[in-house]
């Protein structure tokens, strides 16, 4: 069941949330034209946490996907392609890796994202005592610091899939190491609207630096206790 939801929310996601309508109005043939409007519903768990960088919960990390973004995703040929990043580059002996990011990205509360924000992210998870479970990808880093628009990551030794490891959300500096009263604020398609004791409520991001915004306009997902209530 876990993998089906898992497979079923990627095709979602990666495909748009894009509801099928068979032609444009007006027209009787040609492509299929995406409407937007309505809402998706799906299910999460009372959450561990609503840190990205710390939730190991991979339904919550999921429905978490909607409001963040990373700084690289992996192709399912597990080549890295720039997400927040705009280009990286490495030094000569492979010690120094270079990530540029994306200009004009902001936070959903109108604030810039920057260099600081990426380095204070991948600091926390790198430290922190929480546990993130991205903090192997970091193990090999001995340095990371913010320089302008980019982020400067300094190796013990060489890695050629080190740019695969960098696929880890980011969160705002002031954020990155809160745990309990975590403030959902991303640079991802889905806004925070609101939450109950049983739903938490999303909107779409029309201000979304990607390619096109989300066709669906609202996303409900329904808390519940446990994966059993879930296959129920």
């Amino acid at each position: 069941m876990k993998r089906f939801f898992a497979l079923a929310f990627t095709a979602v996601f990666l495909f748009g949330c894009t509801p099928r309508v068979p032609y444009a109005e007006g027209e009787s043939g040609g492509e299929p034209v995406p409407a937007y409007g309505g809402a998706m519903k799906i299910y999460s768990y009372n959450p561990d946490t609503l840190n990205p960088i710390y939730t190991r919960n991979r339904t919550n990390a999921q429905m978490l996907m909607l409001i963040f973004d990373f700084l690289i995703t992996c192709g399912g040929d597990q080549r890295p392609i720039p997400a927040l990043a705009s280009e990286y580059s490495v030094s000569a002996d492979g010690l120094t890796w270079t990530v540029r990011l994306r200009d004009g990205v902001t936070w959903h509360d109108g604030s810039a994202f920057t260099a600081a924000d990426v380095a204070a992210t991948l600091t926390a998870v790198k430290n922190s005592t929480h546990g993130s479970p991205y903090r192997e990808n970091l193990s090999n880093a001995v340095k990371i610091e913010a320089a302008g628009s980019a982020v400067i990551i300094t190796l013990a030794a060489p890695q050629t899939n080190f740019i695969n490891l960098l696929e880890i959300p980011m969160v705002k500096a002031s954020e990155a190491n809160v745990l309990d009263g975590f403030r959902l604020v991303g640079t991802g398609q889905f806004v925070y609207a609101e939450s109950t004791n049983k739903l938490i409520l999303l909107s779409a991001n029309k201000g979304w630096w990607g390619e096109s915004t989300p066709y669906i306009d609202n996303v409900e997902v329904a808390l519940l206790p446990d994966k059993s209530t879930a296959v129920y």
